[in-house]
């Protein structure tokens, strides 16, 4: 079964349908943009995508799931707000679809390493990356997500190029789940 097989899948069985955003943005709400462009990567059934265009961004979503896409069309129609959504592969090199030009980038619960170079190449200047992610040490209390989806934290550091760490959090979350939190910025003169 491919991912998008796998996401349409969880999202028809109500799972991973949260309407609550990410508590990581929730905590970093004053420092995130209320103007500007944002693109939510992988961010299936919209929740974090809702909450930042109800902030007053124009928001991009993106996901592989045509099914999570649809409840985030739903949700977004009922709330009054508008988002763009791109289907799409977010494993695929081929990105440009995506466009550039960033305020803030979010990835929440996904994590791809190839992805860190082109997000650093499409935020603005001065934009922002919003990082949410289990961590390795989250297998000790925890069977899944599988080691393949936790980020290390030290190598997360390093694909992080040139982005300057505003906040960061790593520990063990409410929710019982290890993670790595981040918030950094591009720098405004590079």
């Amino acid at each position: 079964m491919d991912d998008r097989e796998r996401w349409n899948r969880r999202y028809r069985e109500g799972s991973h349908a949260s309407s609550s955003p990410h508590p990581w943005a929730v905590e970093c709400a004053d420092a995130l943009p209320r103007a500007g462009r944002a693109l939510d990567l992988a961010g299936g059934a919209g929740a974090l995508a809702l909450w930042l265009a109800q902030r007053g961004l124009d928001v991009t979503l993106a996901d592989v799931s045509d099914v999570g896409l649809a409840l985030a069309r739903e949700r977004a129609d009922g709330s009054g707000v508008s988002l763009r959504l791109t289907e799409i592969d977010l494993t695929q090199p081929d990105r440009q679809a995506l466009g550039s030009a960033w305020n803030l980038v979010c990835c929440t619960n996904y994590f791809q390493p190839d992805l860190f170079p082109w997000i650093e190449e499409s935020l603005l200047p001065g934009g922002l990356l919003l990082f949410a992610q289990p961590s390795l040490k989250n297998l000790e209390r925890n069977a899944r997500p599988s080691a393949r989806f936790l980020v290390d934290p030290l190598r997360l550091e390093l694909l992080l190029g040139g982005l300057q760490i505003l906040e960061r959090f790593e520990g063990w979350t409410a929710a019982g789940t290890h993670e790595l939190r981040l918030l950094a910025r591009k720098p405004a003169n590079p």
